[in-house]
Formats: C-alpha cells, sequence, structure tokens
C-alpha cells in the first residue's frame, strides 16, 4: 500500500478541519507492541522515560504525508473535543504510541506520540488505507480525554493495573471508528479489530497489563456498536465507555 494512499483516504475519512494538533514531546506510555513499562507510563514528573530516552521526530519522513495526516488528526481533534500536540519518536527498543496530559506547545492541551516505527508497520502490515493507524490514534485521543476529565481515579480505584483505563480507550477509539463507518459504509474494519486483538496480553499480575485480546477486542466493538445507534458525540461516548466498565466481567 501506498503511504499517500493511506493519508488521502484517512483524510476523507476523517475530514479535513484546522486544529492545533502540532509536534511536542513527552509520553503517557501505552505500550502496545513490544517491551511495556511497569508504570504505564503514568511516572512522575513531567517528562516520562520515553521522551528521555527517545528520539523525538517531527516528520514521518514524507512531507505530504505529514501535511495530509495533519489534516486527519485535526478532524480527529474535532471530534474529540481535545486539542493535542502530536509527534512521531524513535520506538526502535518496542513499538508503541503514547498519551500523557502534558503541555509544552502553546494552544494544544496533552501530547501525543506515535512511534515511527509502529506508524510504518501498521502501514505495511495492513491494506486497510490506514484504518490500524487511524484506530491506534483514537485510542490515545481517549486518553487524552481521559486525563482532561481526571477519569483515571475513577477507573482505576482499586485496581492493580491499569487495565480499565486501557478498555475504557479501547471503547472510545471503537466508537471513533463506529463514527467513521457510519459516514463511509464501505469502510472495512478488520484490521482495526485484528491490532486491538495483537495489543492485547495475559500479564495480569503486572501494573501494565492492558487487558486480555478478547477483553480489547471486546471493548473496542461495544463502543463501535453505539456509533452504529447513533450516538456521534463524544460526551455519550465517554458516559457510555464508563458504564459499560462498570459493568464488565474481566477475565482473571
Amino acid at each position: 500500500m501506498e503511504r499517500r494512499q493511506f493519508v488521502k483516504c484517512a483524510a476523507c475519512a476523517l475530514a479535513v478541519r484546522s486544529g492545533p494538533v502540532a509536534a511536542d514531546s513527552v509520553s503517557h506510555g501505552c505500550f502496545l507492541i513490544g517491551r511495556v513499562n511497569s508504570h504505564h507510563g503514568l511516572n512522575p514528573g513531567p517528562i516520562s522515560d520515553i521522551a528521555q530516552d527517545q528520539t523525538l521526530l517531527e516528520s514521518s519522513g514524507d512531507s505530504q504525508l505529514d501535511k495530509l495526516l495533519g489534516r486527519a488528526l485535526a478532524r480527529a481533534s474535532a471530534r474529540f473535543e481535545v486539542a493535542p500536540s502530536f509527534s512521531f519518536y524513535r520506538d526502535s527498543d518496542g513499538m508503541n504510541a503514547c498519551a500523557t496530559p502534558d503541555t509544552r506547545t502553546s494552544g494544544t492541551w496533552g501530547s501525543v506520540l506515535f512511534g515511527r516505527e509502529l506508524f510504518d508497520d501498521l502501514l505495511s502490515r495492513y491494506q486497510d488505507n490506514g484504518i490500524a493507524v487511524i484506530a491506534i490514534a483514537a485510542h490515545e485521543f481517549a486518553h487524552i480525554l481521559q486525563f482532561k476529565h481526571a477519569l483515571g481515579p475513577q477507573l482505576e480505584q482499586g485496581e492493580p493495573t491499569v487495565r480499565r483505563s486501557e478498555l475504557h480507550a479501547d471503547y472510545v477509539a471503537g466508537w471513533y471508528l463506529g463514527v467513521m463507518k457510519r459516514r463511509d459504509s464501505t469502510i472495512s474494519l478488520w484490521s482495526a479489530g485484528d491490532t486491538f486483538r495483537r495489543i492485547g496480553d495475559y500479564a495480569f499480575n503486572k501494573p501494565s497489563h492492558h487487558g486480555t485480546p478478547s477483553e480489547r477486542i471486546a471493548a473496542s466493538q461495544a463502543g463501535f456498536a453505539l456509533a452504529s445507534r447513533g450516538a456521534a458525540k463524544v460526551g455519550d461516548a465517554l458516559n457510555e465507555g464508563l458504564r459499560y466498565m462498570r459493568h464488565v466481567r474481566l477475565e482473571a
């Protein structure tokens, strides 16, 4: 698949709107594929290990791709009603994407980092016009919402892992994919589901446990179903995601 084909599709699917999504640094730490952070990126201080250890990049390596991707991210920003900055970084020690509430660019709130190796891997792995990339970006935008509304304590109270926060973000990401599907019924979302499956884990006793493959698929499908019923507001997705997490039975 051509890299430009992905972003052109993304720009059409997400539509174009100017917004403050910009290059920045810092991470929340959703370690998706590869090594995991035992603190799930919730390290004390304004800059977590990933920002200190990795080289931040302002480009995908393709200026036209950057331009079109920026427009696509701006559309996502509008739908999620958040304005995080965005940057690539070198994730050579483990493919990853991350979010943080830290704000270091004027006009933005929070920051999203997307590993270049993860980005390139998703583009080359799937013939999906970039849907898997969008799914991961939506998951990180959902974390920005969690930060903005201080949902962490509510989601993780009494929990030894960050699993409930991660599954809630999967739910909201699934909702966003469902909104896309309602706009264009021809979009295939198989790669998004496969990506959620691949990033699941069974490390139940680790604080960084994000949820099993089946849990992550189920959460994203539940969010997708909400959008399929006509829910177009991100606030509905956020609240229904909280309701889902209160009632879902998780694997032990």
